[in-house]
């Protein structure tokens, strides 16, 4: 199996292509990040379409997609030419406090990297923060995403796709921030808005929706140590 890039370069087992930033509808002008976090800067002629990925699906194929017309690449799923893909697909709409900018396009790939930035950013927390509050938010996190891949590991009814990556420390550890991202981004808003939650296909199990209480205590603990937990829908969520 390959990572799969504009060059096919070789990587352990699984295939993996993340796609960042601004992708059009269907024209699709866009950073494609490597294993390793390389960015690549793909416009003009390069332009990628959904379609051009399906011949790489006669291999394990695993893709994230950062865009807010990422549902573009839903088109994917069931299409595949031998081996099921994986996909990771961000949000539609990013999410931000008000009066706090989101950035422009990245916000699912914040999570994916830095996933205690990316909330701190999320939640509207100054860089000032007390050095052992942050270091306590950390081991929270550190914590949590253990938890999720025990629970994730021991599921009933895990797809093949997603048993098949587990095994790869570093796609592994993709799906577990994935998991935190999506429960964090449904109790930042007060209902349920599918624009504003990432998706995944194929599905992951019901233990690892946000709605599952071993996925909420964590963030709950997280926003608690961290003193923003007013900024999170904790109650009314369910």
């Amino acid at each position: 199996m390959h990572i799969i890039s504009m060059h096919l370069a070789l990587h352990h087992a699984r295939g993996l292509l993340l796609l960042s930033q601004s992708i059009s509808q269907i024209h699709i002008p866009v950073q494609m990040i490597m294993y390793g976090l390389v960015l690549v800067e793909m416009v003009g002629p390069n332009n990628l379409y959904p379609e051009d990925l399906i011949p790489f699906t006669r291999y394990p194929l695993f893709l994230v997609i950062d865009s807010e017309n990422s549902h573009a690449f839903k088109a994917i799923h069931n299409a595949e030419k031998g081996e099921p893909a994986a996909l990771l697909l961000s949000p539609r709409i990013a999410s931000a406090m008000p009066g706090v900018e989101s950035g422009n396009g990245g916000q699912f790939t914040y999570f994916l990297t830095a996933p205690m930035q990316a909330f701190c950013q999320l939640a509207g927390i100054t860089p000032d923060i007390d050095s052992d509050t942050y270091a306590n938010a950390e081991n929270i996190l550190f914590s949590a995403l253990e938890q999720y891949e025990e629970i994730l590991s021991t599921s009933v009814g895990l797809n093949i796709v997603w048993g098949q990556i587990l095994p790869d420390p570093f796609l592994r550890r993709l799906i577990l921030r994935f998991i935190f991202c999506r429960a964090v981004l449904f109790y930042f808003h007060p209902e349920e808005h599918g624009e504003h939650l990432p998706t995944c296909l194929p599905s992951l199990p019901e233990s690892v929706s946000p709605n599952a209480k071993a996925i909420k205590t964590p963030i709950l603990l997280l926003a608690e140590n961290l003193v923003v937990s007013n900024r999170f829908h904790f109650g009314n969520r369910t």
